[in-house]
C-alpha cells in the first residue's frame, strides 16, 4: 500500500509539473500575444502620425497598449486633424450658404447677367446687364442652328445708356 501511495504521489507531482508548465507555456503564449497586440498598436499609430493615414484601425485602437510617447504623439496628430477637419467642415458651410445666398439673389433677379467690362479704345470701365430671350430661333445658312437673343443694357463712359437686341450668330436688319 505505501508503494503504491507513494507511486500515487510521484505521478501527482510530475501531474503538477506537468500542469505548471502548462500554464507557464500558457503565460508565455498570452504574454507574445499581448507584445504582438502591443506592436501591432505601435505600428498602426506610428503609420498614422508620420503618413497621414489614419483609418478605422486607429479608430479601434487599444490605446492602453502603446507606450506614452506614442500615445502622446497620436493624441496630438488626433486633435491637429480634428482642428482641421472643423475648419474645413467650417468653409464649406460658408461656401453652402454664400451659393446659396447667390441662389436666391439669381431667382430674385431672374436670368439676368451684370458685368463690367473695359472699353479697349480708353480703357475705361462700363457695366452692363444682359438677359436671353425665353424662345430660341433658328436663321437660315450661312447662321444656322438654335440661338437665342439677348436684351442688353449698357451705361458706356463714350456713348453713355444703350439699349439693344443681339443675337451670337447673324444680322437684325
Amino acid at each position: 500500500m505505501w508503494l503504491t501511495d507513494q507511486f500515487t504521489k510521484k505521478q501527482l507531482v510530475i501531474g503538477a509539473g506537468i500542469a505548471m508548465l502548462g500554464s507557464l507555456a500558457g503565460v508565455f503564449a498570452v504574454s507574445e500575444n499581448h507584445r504582438n497586440q502591443r506592436l501591432l498598436a505601435t505600428q498602426t499609430a506610428n503609420n498614422c502620425i508620420e503618413k497621414n493615414w489614419c483609418g478605422r484601425s486607429v479608430r479601434d485602437l487599444d490605446l492602453d497598449l502603446l507606450p506614452p510617447d506614442v500615445k502622446t504623439k497620436l493624441d496630438t496628430h488626433l486633435e491637429q486633424r480634428a482642428a482641421e477637419q472643423k475648419a474645413s467642415d467650417a468653409k464649406i458651410a460658408a461656401l453652402r450658404k454664400q451659393h446659396a445666398e447667390e441662389e436666391a439673389l439669381r431667382a430674385t433677379l431672374g436670368d439676368w447677367y451684370y458685368g463690367n467690362r473695359t472699353d479697349d479704345a480708353t480703357g475705361k470701365g462700363y457695366k452692363i446687364a444682359r438677359v436671353p430671350s425665353e424662345n430660341s430661333l433658328n436663321l437660315s445658312s450661312p447662321y444656322d442652328g438654335e440661338q437665342r437673343a439677348y436684351l442688353q443694357m449698357r451705361s458706356h463712359p463714350r456713348f453713355g445708356f444703350t439699349a439693344s437686341v443681339d443675337i451670337p450668330r447673324g444680322q437684325i436688319l
